[in-house]
């Protein structure tokens, strides 16, 4: 096992690429990772297969679980998952070997049936142009 480092951090780092923002806040030993929809989070892990994606989930929640950091995962306000030093896995985490990692499955079920937000209203038409 590697030695911990005992790491404080503080700080906001904020992303945006394609429409999309995602922002990771740290607080002392918690960090927070907010995004604005469901593909902003897939960008970020845009691995070529699933086994690589549950292998790099595992090492992150093993890497802050040894270094004594959570990491909590928001999507449109809502927590959607935790991972770290603090966290029970739950059976999903258990049954997919993700090691310290809970998944919020209600939180992500609301989110991802939550309506969109409606298109914006057509401007206003030009008072001075004739009706068509």
């Amino acid at each position: 096992m590697r030695p911990s480092l005992n790491l404080q951090l503080d700080g906001k780092l904020t992303l945006e690429s394609e429409g999309h923002t995602v922002e990771l806040t740290a607080d002392g030993q918690s960090l927070t990772l907010s995004a604005d929809s469901m593909s902003a989070l897939r960008s970020l892990a845009a691995a070529p297969s699933q086994t690589k994606k549950t292998k790099a989930l595992r090492a992150l929640a093993d890497t802050l679980e040894r270094q004594n950091l959570d990491l909590t995962i928001n999507l449109q306000g809502q927590d959607v998952a935790r991972l770290g030093a603090n966290v029970k896995p739950d059976t999903l985490a258990r049954l997919f070997s993700l090691g310290p990692v809970n998944l919020e499955s209600r939180a992500i079920l609301r989110t991802l049936l939550r309506p969109s937000d409606p298109p914006p209203p057509p401007p206003p038409l030009n008072p001075g142009s004739p009706p068509q």
